[in-house]
């Protein structure tokens, strides 16, 4: 698995505290801007592109279950 897609986390413009709220959102540039949401330049992270839904954001779940599988085929048996 490469880790080989740029991701960045979503804001949304509140006005009203005249600042960007986060949106717990982590998504590609595409999806962020597709959706009319603010990009946080500083969050650039990458991410394998299976970790992402048909909608271009990151899928907690199926991270969680590849990572799973990592560590599960990654693990060192220590022996006494």
């Amino acid at each position: 698995m490469k880790i080989d897609t740029p991701v960045f986390e979503a804001m949304r413009s509140d006005t009203q505290a005249d600042e960007d709220a986060w949106t717990a959102l982590t998504g590609t540039r595409e999806a962020i801007q597709r959706d009319g949401l603010t990009i946080d330049i500083h969050s650039l992270s990458y991410f394998p592109h299976e970790w992402l839904n048909s909608r271009g954001y990151l899928d907690c779940a199926e991270a969680s279950i590849q990572l799973g599988d990592v560590s599960r085929s990654q693990s060192i048996r220590v022996s006494a």
